[in-house]
């Protein structure tokens, strides 16, 4: 293996959910790590140390731009399905790569290729893409992965498999699937780009564990402790809710696919898990280790069964909850406070505002003026996710780097059921949940001061929401990092969430 000084990796797709676990990977064992990204905003979401490299793999320049000087590189292509259009990505980047000298490229085709050429574009641009960068020139493995476990964390799947005992997925219960945690993912990715022999590989990747619908069910229910049956999805169904969430002809492609395996008869997502691990040499998580690591209760938020909220639709309380506490992977959604709820937070301050720093001191003026600051800086966050989650903002990387850039990169989340999320999970949840969440309403109370002391800064305050179905109201406490650059001189460090059942008065 190439010694770790002189790796040099392009990670394409490092803002997303599995580019994004990629990088993390990456950067870990000490790698530096260029995140590919389509525009300057979503530098936010790239995992912390990564170097953003904005570029469009469509044009020939830039892609050889962000190419040169590494020596690696895992590639995700965009969700589109265009023939065409992903032929000349393929071509730009096999270029741009053969153009940087790269030695060793890993290409992830986003999802098991049948056999058999399909029609299917979700399926056949991706087998084009694959044998295209194999004759390239360029060494290259490619992995074709199933379905993502990471998938279920979305709350229009948490949502009714918490509160109603049922599974639901656009899969026929027949199917048996080795389910991939995006972890999983990345530790194969890694093995991919960095073990030596690999370079021509063609590997079909997944868990351990290869399950039916109602096996994934059973699973749950042993780890839930309450009874969660499985329920086979219509596709249209399914459909109808990624159109909202990614627009029609995202929704349409992905959607092409699970028509495709409920049509056909044979067991589909099938993979040898030996081959995998000793091939790459890594361990797999088995299925309900990974299961009992999330916090499902967290993740339903109060998403329940409809053809809305099951299928990430506009339904009512399809995100709830806290928006710090919501956390999880790319593309999923939210569960959680006001920050992952949005909402119409008219008079998002309104109550009692306990004032502090009272009196004509230096010091009670500096108190004054940091109190008026976390006050201004909760509420600007609320409405800037009020504004996301209830659609009334446009979902554009601009309007999502307001809340994005809010948060530093080691910004944690305590959740009010004891769950400890990282800012990544948080933001993929957030942006996943745009739109979902029409008619909540939020007031914030009591914001107080607890403690300045030199860069950092501690508030509490009450959070009420309303629309959501269910109480969500909570006890907060946040910690500021001061910045001059940031709106009110304040960026979050850390949030603590605890629940508050009480029903406000007035």
């Amino acid at each position: 293996m190439t010694s770790i000084e002189r790796q040099r990796h392009l990670v394409v797709g490092a803002a997303g959910a599995q580019g994004g676990a990629v990088a993390r990977r990456l950067l870990a064992r000490g790698h530096h790590v260029r995140g590919l990204i389509r525009s300057a905003e979503g530098r936010d979401r790239l995992p912390e140390g990564a170097e953003p490299f904005v570029a469009d793999l469509g044009d020939p320049e830039q892609a050889k731009a962000a190419f040169a000087g590494t020596t690696h590189a895992s590639v995700l292509l965009p969700m589109i399905y265009e023939p065409e259009r992903v032929a000349s990505y393929v071509r730009n980047v096999a270029d741009a790569a053969l153009a940087a000298g790269l030695r060793r490229l890993v290409f992830n085709t986003g999802n098991w290729l049948p056999e058999a050429v399909t029609g299917v574009a979700a399926f056949e641009t991706r087998r084009a893409a694959a044998t295209a960068l194999l004759g390239s020139g360029v060494p290259t493995v490619v992995l074709r992965p199933p379905i993502y476990l990471d998938n279920l964390c979305a709350p229009w799947v948490a949502g009714p498999l918490v509160h109603d005992g049922v599974l639901r997925y656009p899969l026929p219960a027949r199917s048996p699937v080795a389910w991939l945690s995006h972890d999983d993912l990345a530790a194969a990715t890694v093995a991919a780009l960095t073990r030596d022999g690999l370079a021509g590989t063609v590997l079909d990747i997944g868990g351990p564990d290869e399950v039916t619908g109602p096996e994934l069910a059973a699973a749950f229910t042993a780890e839930l402790g309450h009874r969660v049956g499985y329920a086979a999805q219509d596709p249209a169904e399914f459909e109808a809710g990624l159109v909202h969430a990614f627009g029609g002809p995202v929704a349409a492609g992905v959607a092409s696919t699970y028509r495709w395996v409920a049509d056909v008869a044979e067991p589909l997502y099938g993979v040898d898990r030996r081959a995998v691990e000793e091939t790459l040499g890594i361990r797999l998580t088995p299925l309900r280790a990974w299961i009992a690591a999330r916090p499902w209760r967290l993740l339903a938020g109060t998403a329940r069964t409809g053809p809305h909220a099951a299928a990430g639709g506009t339904a009512r309380g399809a995100v709830a909850g806290s928006v710090h506490a919501a956390g999880g992977t790319a593309r999923g959604a939210v569960a959680g406070s006001v920050h992952a709820a949005g909402g119409t937070a008219r008079g998002a301050v309104a109550g009692s505002v306990h004032r502090t720093g009272a009196g004509g001191s230096p010091e009670a003026a500096d108190r004054t003026a940091d109190r008026a600051a976390c006050r201004a800086e909760i509420v600007r966050l609320h409405e800037v996710l009020e504004r996301w989650l209830s659609g009334r903002a446009p979902r554009t990387d601009e309007e999502f780097a307001a809340f994005a850039r809010a948060h530093l990169p080691g910004f944690t989340l305590s959740g009010p059921d004891g769950s400890s999320l990282t800012r990544d999970q948080v933001l993929a949840w957030v942006e996943a949940a745009h739109g979902r969440t029409p008619g909540i309403g939020i007031r914030i109370r009591e914001v107080e001061l607890v403690a300045a002391d030199g860069p950092l800064l501690v508030a509490a305050y009450q959070e009420w929401q309303r629309g959501t179905g269910a109480d969500r109201n909570r006890r907060a406490t946040a910690v500021f990092l001061r910045d001059p650059a940031a709106p009110h001189g304040l960026r979050w460090r850390h949030l603590h969430e605890t629940w508050m059942p009480e029903t406000p008065t007035g």
